[in-house]
């Protein structure tokens, strides 16, 4: 679970439907993301910043814990989808 902390404080006060009319955010995907049931894109978090007159990267940031944990994990890189897919069918029995 994903939980932004930032974002709930900004959207303590606000009118979910109004904020959802105004970033083209669905309610029920504002509603995840505050939940943590659901990340958000770069595209949504784009949308909601702009929607709340706020750096997304200072809307969207991680609880702390969470931040430390992600810095501590091993990164997988992705070349390209040619590379995906064979990976993906190294794996496939």
């Amino acid at each position: 679970m994903i939980v932004y902390p930032t974002f709930r404080e900004a959207v303590a006060h606000v009118n979910l439907d109004e904020l959802s009319a105004r970033s083209g955010v669905s309610v029920e995907s504002i509603e995840a993301i505050i939940a943590g049931t659901a990340p958000a894109s770069l595209s949504v978090m784009m949308r909601l910043g702009q929607a709340l007159d706020t750096n997304p990267l200072d809307l969207f940031r991680l609880e702390p814990a969470m931040e430390a944990a992600l810095a501590s994990a091993p990164t997988r890189w992705v070349a390209d989808a040619d590379t995906l897919r064979r990976v993906a069918h190294a794996r496939t029995p």
